[in-house]
């Protein structure tokens, strides 16, 4: 039977040491990755849900625009079509974009241009109600916000486009 001394225990333990460590190392590695890529995925969550929620105020406004408009002008000047909001307040009668072209730009900017966003809005005016009764009093506006996000995934982003999209019905109230 082989005898145990001092020494040849503290070589087994020298071995077992720098396994230890590297093992320690490896986990940690994992744990810090980890954390890096939730912290990246909860900062793109976060602001994916603070440009939804700025576009979903822009889509309310336009639809609020057009009930003012209606109260301020009538209904009868709510002619089909496509509108936009100016600088200065005013609603103005436009041609309908295309999916590609046409969008009213507004830049919202958080104070520098990293935190820059650029949405586009369209405003459009139809018919609505199953008879020509129910369509000469009544409107249905539709009030669209489009941005362009990018997917920050670690091997490259992919810009995707999002959208609100919110309607309500006008009807002549006079």
């Amino acid at each position: 039977m082989k005898k145990i001394t001092a020494r040849s225990f503290q070589k087994n333990l020298h071995g077992q040491t720098i396994i230890e460590i590297i093992l320690s190392i490896g986990i940690a590695t994992l744990v810090i990755t980890s954390l890096v890529i939730l912290g990246s995925v909860s900062l793109r969550t976060a602001l994916s849900s603070a440009r939804r929620a700025e576009a979903s105020k822009l889509a309310v406004s336009g639809l609020e625009a057009m009930r003012f408009y209606r109260d301020q002008r009538g209904f009868s000047n709510l002619a089909e079509g496509c509108y936009q909001i100016e600088a200065d307040g005013q609603i103005t009668s436009v041609s309908c974009p295309t999916e590609e072209t046409g969008w009213v730009n507004i830049n919202l900017s958080g104070g520098s241009t990293a935190t820059e966003m650029v949405f586009g809005r369209k405003i459009e005016i139809s018919e609505y109600g199953s008879s020509a009764e129910e369509q000469a009093k009544m409107r249905l506006i539709t009030s669209t916000v489009r941005w362009t996000e990018s997917g920050g995934s670690l091997v490259g982003g992919v810009e995707s486009q999002k959208s609100v999209v919110m309607s309500s019905v006008l009807s002549s109230w006079e």
